[in-house]
């Protein structure tokens, strides 16, 4: 009968049974004809790494574990395959067998050329926010924080993320005035910019002499401070 291993092939008598001239036992003789099997290895993607016919019983070649490309969320470490492929007795396909590393992505805060915050953040997880930086005061006035350009939550990717700044300009006080110290206009005017130069204001002639209007005391453009001007 066959046997899980395979079949016995028939190969002879074993004795002599011609001529007789004595009591014989002559004996069948059998060789063991082994089952071969298919043994398939596979990458995870289904491509054919190696096929393989082995004997019953014995062990298959493995091949070099493939490696399996990184993905966004992921990194993958070869562990195993999915079947002992030692003493074969079946048919069989084998995949390989990872253990998943979930990524991290590096993250950087700037404010300009400055690195406020790096950090190292595992996929989908946020980064923790820096605290709000500042600017020293500049001679047009001051820096004002507004928010962060790019993204620090759910993370996917590295990311460089910038602090954000609006300009907060001085406002200075100037002050235009007639020849009598009346006040023409007054005005709040931003860093740099020019006043709004008032009417020119007559003056009056007196017993000896007349006035012809030649300009202002002060340059009122590009103001970068408060300023009286006559």
């Amino acid at each position: 009968p066959a046997e899980e291993w395979g079949t016995w092939k028939f190969v002879g008598w074993n004795g002599n049974y011609t001529n007789i001239t004595k009591e014989e036992i002559i004996t069948a003789e059998f060789e063991k004809e082994w089952n071969e099997y298919a043994v398939i290895f596979y990458d995870e993607k289904g491509n054919v790494l190696s096929e393989q016919t082995i004997t019953h019983g014995q062990s298959a070649i493995v091949p070099e574990a493939p490696i399996k490309e990184v993905d966004e969320q992921y990194s993958y470490t070869f562990s195993d395959w999915s079947e002992d492929c030692s003493a074969i007795t079946s048919d069989m396909k084998i995949y390989p067998q990872y253990d998943s590393n979930i990524r991290s992505y590096k993250i950087t805060f700037m404010d300009g050329d400055v690195v406020l915050s790096e950090q190292t953040i595992d996929y989908g997880a946020n980064a923790v926010l820096p605290v709000e930086p500042t600017r020293p005061q500049e001679e047009w006035g001051t820096w004002k924080f507004v928010g962060w350009n790019g993204n620090y939550t759910n993370i996917t990717k590295e990311e460089i993320i910038m602090a954000e700044f609006e300009k907060i300009f001085n406002e200075y006080s100037v002050i235009f005035y007639d020849g009598s110290g009346n006040v023409l206009s007054e005005q709040a005017i931003v860093y740099g910019q020019s006043a709004i130069v008032p009417e020119t204001p007559e003056k009056e002639a007196d017993v000896q002499y007349s006035y012809t209007f030649t300009g202002w005391s002060e340059d009122y453009t590009s103001v970068t401070s408060d300023m009286k001007i006559y």
